[in-house]
């Protein structure tokens, strides 16, 4: 099921997987007003 929530005026959509809840990279990206290259960085 995919949820649809509004975090700082940016939309963002939410993924439930066994019980786990996801989003995009660019999603984190937009709504932290960061460059989606760092994001990826800080995950790996």
């Amino acid at each position: 099921m995919n949820n649809v929530v509004f975090i700082n005026n940016q939309e963002v959509v939410f993924e439930n997987k066994d019980e786990q809840v996801f989003c995009t990279s660019l999603d984190v990206a937009k709504v932290f007003g960061k460059n989606h290259f760092h994001v990826l960085r800080d995950i790996e």
